[in-house]
């Protein structure tokens, strides 16, 4: 497990962390039980958000009290096929989550058929990517939606102009004709990319990268010092969007 916290002091006296995460894994005890046991871990907690439980894995944001928060990373250390999951925290004074929304769902975020065996593309590390998707033999491209794209993206980034990750699929198939190219791609938590990278392998593109974390990580690992986001950041919570500070 690893805990992505930002070195911000003004956040210190903001009372809630909401916290992101994503993790391609399965279940030992099978998805429909792990999910009665954090639904009502969370209640007992008072903790809100958002979590899609699925057989390829899990994907959420939530949530949590600071005074709850070490308790809720507990719960995760009991499963060892979550080992490895990373959680990006970012803070606020009230919960940005109106309620508990748990799902069960056929993936941890919808891909309109582009299944595949999950074999994402290579990690760029957040302190890396300036100068990778600065290089004249790179095309970044955003994954996420047209209107996530117009709020803030990086600079020089391709925009799909899709209105879901649905579309993703079919815009690459017309648009990216050179499987020797090399691409980057991102997102706001990383999973669209997980999705999309695995599913260009899977179809013979030979070059593909993606920010690792996501840019809710990038913001966290390098409070984005060479300016090269433009904008805001959407966010799927009351909050709207954050700045690249992490601040609503």
């Amino acid at each position: 497990m690893k805990i992505l916290k930002p070195d911000t002091q003004n956040m210190n006296s903001l009372n809630v962390v909401i916290t992101t995460f994503y993790f391609f894994t399965s279940f030992k005890e099978g998805i429909h039980l792990f999910k009665e046991k954090l639904e009502d871990f969370c209640k007992k907690n008072n903790i809100l958000g958002t979590v899609l439980i699925a057989e390829e894995g899990i994907n959420g944001t939530l949530s949590i009290f600071k005074d709850k928060i070490n308790i809720f990373y507990s719960f995760f250390e009991g499963y060892k096929e979550l080992e490895d999951i990373i959680f990006k925290e970012s803070y606020y004074s009230s919960h940005p989550f109106g309620k508990l929304k748990i799902r069960i769902k056929k993936e941890v975020v919808s891909s309109g058929g582009t299944q595949c065996i999950y074999n994402p593309g290579s990690y760029i590390k957040p302190n890396d990517w300036d100068n990778f998707i600065s290089r004249p033999d790179v095309i970044n491209i955003d994954t996420r939606n047209d209107f996530e794209y117009i709020i803030g993206t990086f600079e020089g980034s391709i925009n799909p102009q899709t209105e879901t990750f649905r579309e993703f699929k079919d815009w690459c198939e017309e648009n990216l004709k050179d499987k020797n190219q090399i691409i980057t791609s991102f997102c706001t938590g990383g999973v669209r990319c997980e999705k999309s990278t695995s599913w260009l392998k899977s179809i013979g593109y030979k070059n593909v990268f993606h920010l690792e974390g996501g840019i809710i990580g990038y913001f966290i690992e390098t409070q984005n010092k060479n300016n090269k986001w433009k904008g805001d950041c959407f966010v799927f919570d009351d909050r709207v969007v954050i700045n690249d500070k992490l601040e609503a």
